[in-house]
């Protein structure tokens, strides 16, 4: 990974953004390439998050570029292995990777098992454990647990801004209001107009404007904690799409938010179920990367 800088030149005022940078990227990099990294966050202009290659630069902008290895899988979701936490014959649990969306046929073919049913989702970005179940008997069965809320998830994340206090417990109505590059935006709503969404966040760990929390969800709603946590001055790092304008982080192409934790009891064989997902290698070393 290697961080680029540039002060715009009066003389280039009115230049577009890719341009500019395809002409003083020192490697060579086509202006496709230069287009990719822009509409991944990797750009920033006095630093907020530019996501348009056709922005036309000022004098005196300040621009940071950062550019990865090429030879890099880390985030190729065609090429990580997806690690298995807990396999019988009715379910399996996986830690899923960075940038694998959640359906069902992604899954199939990995793992090499069919059929495999979706019970809940993680956002693409999002890593960490998620159930599959095996058969349509399983799948009804983790669902129930679902909606009766029996299913205990923690979730681990990496927050920035001001923590005033060590336990935060929010409960509002979430719903889509809105879209943002490619996805559904959500904000707390009146009642009526939204689902039940409640979260507890406990700060472990600070460090200047940083947290590391601990995030239970009691409900699932789509992007319940990227929101409460976006709502209450302490956006998740590296989410932009809520948080446009917090601090560029090199050490973080995506939210950095891991579901680390899953209880609950197995719908066909009554046992107490205990998982623990491993940290994706971005999570881990950002985490190191703040708090040492």
């Amino acid at each position: 990974m290697k961080t680029y800088t540039f002060t715009v030149p009066k003389e280039n005022a009115g230049e577009r953004l890719g341009l500019f940078l395809s002409s003083n990227v020192p490697m060579k990099l086509s202006n496709k390439a230069i287009k990719r990294m822009i509409d991944a966050k990797q750009c920033r202009v006095n630093e907020t998050v530019e996501k348009f290659a056709s922005y036309k630069v000022r004098g005196s902008d300040k621009i940071e570029l950062v550019t990865y290895d090429q030879s890099t899988k880390e985030n190729d979701p065609e090429s990580t292995k997806i690690k298995v936490l807990f396999e019988d014959d009715h379910l399996i649990v996986i830690n899923k990777p960075i940038a694998l969306t959640c359906l069902s046929s992604n899954f199939e073919a990995r793992l090499d098992l069919s059929p495999l049913y979706r019970v809940h989702r993680l956002d693409r970005d999002t890593t960490g454990a998620m159930i599959l179940a095996k058969t349509k008997k399983a799948k009804l069965g983790i669902e129930q647990l679902f909606r009766k809320r029996e299913v205990h998830k923690l979730y681990h994340a990496l927050c920035i801004g001001i923590f005033n206090q060590k336990v935060l417990e929010i409960e509002n109505y979430l719903a889509p209001v809105c879209e943002y590059d490619g996805g559904k935006i959500f904000k707390s709503v009146p009642e009526e107009k939204g689902r039940f969404a409640k979260s507890i966040f406990r700060i472990k760990e600070t460090k200047g404007d940083y947290a590391f929390v601990h995030c239970k969800t009691i409900t699932s709603v789509t992007h319940q904690i990227r929101v409460h946590a976006y709502e209450n001055q302490m956006p998740v790092v590296g989410d932009f799409q809520y948080a446009r304008n917090q601090k560029f982080h090199s050490f973080a192409k995506r939210p950095m938010l891991h579901a680390y934790n899953l209880e609950f009891i197995h719908p066909i064989t009554s046992e107490k179920i205990t998982i623990t997902a491993p940290y994706a290698e971005d999570f881990r070393n950002a985490k190191e990367t703040i708090f040492g």
